[in-house]
């Protein structure tokens, strides 16, 4: 088998895996998972709404199904079809989230069912983990419709594109171990969680800018 094969082998085990997995979870607890199950949490990690138990099986397994499937599609209908440029890049884009998806998905069908932890602050320590995972790879992806630091001014210039993302990987990077770090060492997680955010956002947008400006000064 060409590396080549074995490579995409590995990514249909793996993002099968993170389909298979919250489901055989699932199927494991269902006689232990509550009437209902949340769905959604407010900014003080409480559930606010919720929805039978069925309804949210299905509505978390088709999320996971769905952002499995874009690795597929988004190739094909990218107008610049390009992907073939940060291919590995891309995936691991992809294939991140969607485990990001159904690890969360595990965390709420066990919590559900009785065992006891912070779930909250656990889903905002995977989605640190997520941009930390993330930043390693920004520097390696190139103009697309669909994943990346999106702006005007990275849209419209390759290498604006390029020098943003670069940027923007160390700072996804820092930004996510400092967090994830102060996320345990103080008692309000999500204001941690939504400044590291904020900062993830804000530096490589205002540094595509200057860019931006600098290269048509120039």
């Amino acid at each position: 088998m060409t590396d080549s094969k074995q490579h995409t082998l590995i990514w249909w085990v793996w993002g099968g895996l993170t389909i298979a997995l919250p489901a055989a979870i699932a199927a494991l607890l269902w006689s232990k998972l509550p009437a209902e199950i949340p769905v959604h949490w407010n900014i003080h990690g409480k559930p606010d709404s919720y929805a039978a138990k069925e309804v949210s099986i299905a509505l978390f397994m088709g999320i996971n199904i769905v952002s499995y499937g874009l690795l597929f599609l988004l190739p094909k209908i990218d107008p610049k079809k390009n992907f073939e440029q940060f291919k590995t890049a891309f995936r691991w884009v992809i294939f991140s989230s969607t485990t990001l998806i159904a690890a969360i998905t595990c965390l709420i069908f066990i919590h559900s069912a009785g065992v006891q932890f912070h779930l909250f602050k656990a889903i905002l320590t995977l989605i640190l983990l997520l941009f930390l995972v993330l930043g390693n790879f920004m520097g390696k992806l190139r103009p697309n419709y669909f994943v990346g630091i999106r702006t005007p001014w990275t849209i419209e210039n390759e290498n604006v594109w390029v020098k943003t993302h670069r940027l923007g990987g160390q700072v996804w990077v820092v930004t996510a171990l400092i967090s994830l770090v102060m996320l345990y060492a103080i008692q309000s997680p999500m204001w941690v969680f939504m400044i590291g955010i904020l900062i993830m956002v804000l530096v490589p947008t205002v540094y595509s800018y200057i860019l931006h400006k600098q290269l048509k000064e120039d």
